[in-house]
């Protein structure tokens, strides 16, 4: 067996079966841009340190942080340990490989003044409602392509799934943790969804982010849209993950209870939350400070 035919035996019979789509979507990335253009037709039994040397340095040379590349290695690893217990392939290498260090995870946000800046140059669009969701409450790109219109009640959204694309088909399953969360929402801006929908036929499904003729709007489409708008309004290029991001370090910055913060954006526990966005900590000591001049005669 090569690496090529234990990657669609490890997708037919582990991968469809027990993983999530998010999940699906990431280990097949990496296995058809990453492991198969170098190792497809190698021997599963042959894998050996100086071929996942290779593979490194290849990974490298197109660009692949060290981080993007653990994750490569991760899949191939998981490939493997797969492999081992269906009996195919005699041990897993990778358990015993020395992992390139990972990155320190780095990310750019948008002030408060740029994000209503990009609000407003997109208030007319297809997409405004994905950016407002990401902007105004953290949802992640899945998520907000999954919203449907029966979701948003009264002035309370219910997250309840997510959109991820496989294959070309759009598969929806619970968001993460599998937990439907509530988001409250300004009533400025459910009334910019309620007119958003008014121009719109409605979606065969219900979806809330559409175009005019009511097609769901594609998740690929979100990233291209929100760089071409960060270019006409000169801002930082950010990812639309990135808006997330955004959200959740202006609401530490400004002081909000981060057990609040972490329920809004579905984090399994506080500590996740507090452990992404520490680097907030240092301006938030100035209320600290204020303390102790208050004091002061």
């Amino acid at each position: 067996m090569n690496i090529k035919e234990l990657a669609i035996d490890f997708e037919t019979n582990y991968m469809l079966r027990r993983l999530k789509p998010t999940t699906i979507e990431g280990y097949l990335r990496n296995i058809n841009m990453h492991i198969l253009p170098s190792l497809a037709t190698l021997q599963i039994n042959e894998l050996e340190f100086s071929i996942l040397d290779k593979l490194v340095k290849e990974l490298r040379r197109k660009g692949l942080s060290n981080t993007s590349i653990v994750y490569v290695l991760a899949t191939l690893s998981k490939m493997y340990s797969y492999a081992v217990k269906r009996k195919y392939a005699r041990y897993n290498p990778l358990l015993s490989y020395d992992y390139p260090r990972k990155n320190a995870y780095q990310y750019v946000t948008l002030t408060a003044e740029q994000v209503e800046q990009l609000l407003e140059a997109c208030k007319e669009s297809d997409v405004m409602p994905a950016m407002l969701l990401a902007c105004h409450y953290g949802l992640r790109r899945g998520e907000v392509c999954a919203v449907f219109e029966k979701d948003i009640v009264g002035n309370v959204l219910h997250v309840r799934r997510t959109l991820t694309r496989i294959n070309g088909e759009n598969i929806i399953t619970t968001p993460k943790n599998n937990k439907e969360r509530l988001i409250k929402l300004l009533n400025a801006d459910v009334e910019l969804l309620s007119e958003y929908s008014k121009k719109r036929k409605r979606n065969v499904d219900g979806i809330l982010l559409r175009n005019v003729d009511g097609e769901a709007v594609p998740p690929g489409m979100l990233n291209k849209k929100l760089r071409k708008y960060l270019r006409e309004l000169k801002l930082p290029m950010v990812r639309f993950h990135d808006l997330r991001h955004t959200y959740a370090t202006l609401m530490m910055q400004y002081g909000v209870n981060p057990k609040i913060v972490s329920t809004v954006l579905g984090h399994a526990s506080v500590d996740i939350t507090l452990d992404l966005y520490s680097h907030c900590s240092v301006d938030m000591q100035d209320v600290c400070l204020e303390i102790f001049k208050s004091k002061k005669p």
